[in-house]
């Protein structure tokens, strides 16, 4: 005998003997099981017998028995099975509407073709019914519903190889869910069974199919601690199925401890042309070392124009003191539209004192929707005293949760959005904020006005920048001015912060660095960074990269994101 006529007949006697044990399950998948030119010998609560020919008829021995799935009668007739609708109790038969009663029959008439067809040799058929009878499982966790499935599975699987695939997902179901299959199949084993099927599902001619297979095929014997034979599994599904297989092989086997074989998948997949691949090969390589190897994957991906690879790429190159080549990867995420590039290049050309170029950077890292990269760009506007634009953009970066950028958005606002910005930075646990918005609810009228310009004169701090927030927001600057300097002078941080941001919206830069300065020392961070930019830029002081950056690093001790960007 051949060995295709051998493998058919086992198969045969598999189907036969899971026909034999689940009759007890469902009449219509006795109607998909039943061979009409065999004798079943049936002892479950069935009757059966021949109408001459090859009829064959099937029934309840008892009327009120359960049928377990479907509750149908069938029929296998020359003209073919027929399936009336299930019984119903008289009282329901005389409350059902027509819609049901067609509805029923349909349902009947649909299955009963299925299970002619399943009979007949049609996988799909038995295919589809099994999957109905998984489904069936799934809600009413009725194992026979199960039993019934993998029946209809393995009897698809003989027809249609691509069906073996749902046949091994069952058998791996029934091993899940603790279903002893020895129960009704004797003498066969799980293992065996789901590595069968899936061997079979790699052989069904499509790629797709075969490279799924073959990982299950990896999954199942990795469980089983078949290391060897997984690794094979994992390898095959990788070559068949491309770099989306590689990437979830390699993935498996690391989670198994197999760290060699989980990067050469890994390998493959970047080999193939998946970037973010080659990304994730490049942390294992950093991880054990071999950096060089890992540069040049990222600068693969980068040159693949992967935005996010030339900016770890730049981290990696910065991270290792090699400025220019990080210079170069940034620039090239930037242009990529990667925004933290930008900010990130932007902060090593203020760090080198090119504060221009870094404006420039920094404000299309902003364009980009980077939050840092608009705090600072706002900063450097304001520094020039573009309130508007600097308002603008710190707008876009207290919407990203920036407690700094809030803060600073609120001195420059009129009262109502003010408190709104304050706020927004007391809940993220700016004290500054905290305290100008407790400030800010007090003056609520005219009167309260009055009373802040009498306590002022009366030397309460707090009163003196209520007043001049007020003088500033009605665009009575002198008198803004004056009350703010006093404000300053007696030591309120915020005061001079807002009192250098008129100043240099006004072109007094020297007076507008004299403010900063004193908010500084009262560690102010938006004070501190103001000056930083200051020094950096030669506005108002001389430019001294050095002092710039002494300032940008207590601006970023103070919470400054901004700062923390260029110091880093």
């Amino acid at each position: 005998m051949k060995d295709s006529e051998k493998a058919g007949l086992s198969l045969s006697k598999l189907s036969q003997a899971l026909c034999l044990a689940l009759m007890g399950a469902s009449v219509v998948i006795l109607a998909a099981c039943t061979n009409t030119t065999e004798t079943v010998k049936n002892d479950q609560p069935y009757q059966s017998e021949r109408l001459g020919g090859n009829e064959l008829l099937v029934r309840p021995a008892n009327p009120n028995a359960s049928l377990g799935v479907y509750n149908y009668t069938v029929t296998d007739t020359a003209v073919g099975a027929q399936a009336p609708a299930p019984a119903s109790s008289p009282e329901s038969a005389d409350t059902a509407s027509n819609a049901q009663q067609s509805s029923a029959a349909e349902g009947s008439n649909e299955v009963t073709v299925l299970a002619a067809k399943c009979r007949s040799g049609d996988g799909y058929s038995c295919e589809s019914m099994a999957k109905q009878a998984l489904q069936d499982y799934d809600t009413k966790g009725n194992v026979e519903d199960l039993k019934s499935a993998i029946m209809l599975a393995t009897k698809a699987c003989a027809y249609k190889q691509s069906a073996c695939m749902l046949k091994g997902d069952l058998f791996y179901r029934a091993y899940k869910d603790k279903l002893d299959i020895d129960s009704f199949l004797p003498g066969h084993y799980v293992r065996e069974e789901i590595t069968s099927a899936y061997t079979q599902a790699t052989d069904a001619g499509d790629l797709t199919l075969a490279a799924e297979a073959y990982y299950k095929l990896g999954e199942i014997n990795t469980e089983f601690k078949r290391t060897k034979a997984a690794q094979e599994n994992f390898a095959m599904s990788c070559k068949v199925g491309g770099s989306e297989y590689c990437v979830r092989s390699s993935q498996a086997l690391k989670a198994s401890g197999q760290t060699k074989q989980a990067n050469e998948a890994l390998e493959k997949a970047c080999n193939l042309g998946d970037n973010k691949a080659c990304l994730d090969y490049g942390e294992q390589l950093y991880a054990q070392g071999a950096v060089a190897h890992a540069n040049k994957l990222y600068q693969q991906a980068c040159n693949d124009k992967d935005a996010t690879a030339c900016r770890i790429l730049g981290q990696r190159y910065s991270k290792a003191k090699s400025m220019k080549k990080a210079q170069e990867a940034w620039d090239q995420g930037c242009a990529l539209g990667d925004g933290m590039s930008c900010s990130l290049v932007a902060g090593y050309e203020v760090r080198s004192g090119q504060l221009a170029l870094a404006a420039k950077n920094f404000a299309q890292g902003c364009t980009l929707g980077n939050a840092t990269a608009c705090h600072f760009s706002a900063s450097y506007e304001l520094n020039q005293g573009k309130v508007d634009t600097a308002m603008t953009k710190l707008g876009t970066a207290c919407s990203t949760k920036d407690a700094q950028a809030c803060y600073t958005l609120g001195l420059l606002q009129e009262k109502a959005s003010a408190q709104k910005s304050f706020d927004q930075a007391c809940k993220l646990d700016h004290k500054q904020a905290c305290n100008s918005l407790a400030d800010s609810y007090a003056a609520s009228n005219s009167d309260a006005i009055a009373a802040y310009e009498k306590a002022c004169s009366l030397g309460d701090a707090s009163s003196c920048l209520q007043w001049g927030m007020a003088l500033a927001s009605s665009k009575q600057s002198s008198d803004a001015l004056k009350a703010l300097t006093k404000a300053c002078d007696l030591k309120n941080p915020s005061a001079c912060e807002r009192l250098g941001m008129l100043y240099s919206h006004s072109d007094h830069a020297t007076e507008a660095v004299q403010s900063y300065r004193k908010a500084c020392n009262l560690n102010a961070a938006g004070g501190c960074m103001q000056l930083a930019l200051s020094y950096s830029d030669g506005k108002g002081v001389k430019k001294s990269n050095a002092q710039a950056m002494t300032y940008f690093s207590k601006a970023c001790k103070l919470g400054s994101a901004d700062a923390c960007a260029v110091t880093k």
